[in-house]
């Protein structure tokens, strides 16, 4: 029973130690709006699960999300959907959220995987590919380090 608990206890300190390092500042244009946003990046393990929180800064407006990766499914309450599951998980080198909402307005059902990373060069790349609809959803950036 002891090595059990020993064992538990181990692989919970290290599922954090599992992810990526995704800290850091960044700065991503925009050139079809002429347009920059800053993001900064931040993590800390909360009771052996790495948490990540994004910090976006565009046209005076800041938006935080936070990424608990922990692989849980978490029911997301927001204004424009009638429901909206998300589930964040490390993968390898990896950050990914698996996205599945319903759209308040028109009914669409979105279902998406965004994946954050860092490149060989040190910039933060993030990219979205699924569904809306019936239309693809496929959204890609690279942003520069800071």
């Amino acid at each position: 029973m002891k090595t059990f608990i020993v064992s538990a206890l181990a692989l919970a300190s290290t599922s954090a130690l599992a992810c990526p390092n995704l800290s850091g500042r960044f700065v991503c244009h925009d050139f079809e709006n002429n347009s920059e946003q800053d993001i900064v990046i931040t993590q800390a393990p909360v009771n052996g699960v790495m948490n990540y929180k994004m910090v976006m800064i565009a046209d005076g407006k800041t938006t935080e999300i936070t990424y608990v990766a922990d692989g849980q499914v978490k029911n997301i309450v927001r204004d424009e959907f009638t429901s909206r599951t998300e589930k964040s998980f490390c993968a390898g080198t990896e950050l990914k959220k698996e996205i599945h909402a319903v759209r308040k307005d028109n009914g669409e059902v979105i279902q998406a995987v965004e994946t954050i990373g860092i490149n060989a060069q040190g910039h933060m790349y993030d990219t979205y590919v699924g569904r809306q609809g019936d239309k693809p959803l496929n959204f890609s950036e690279v942003c520069q380090r800071r």
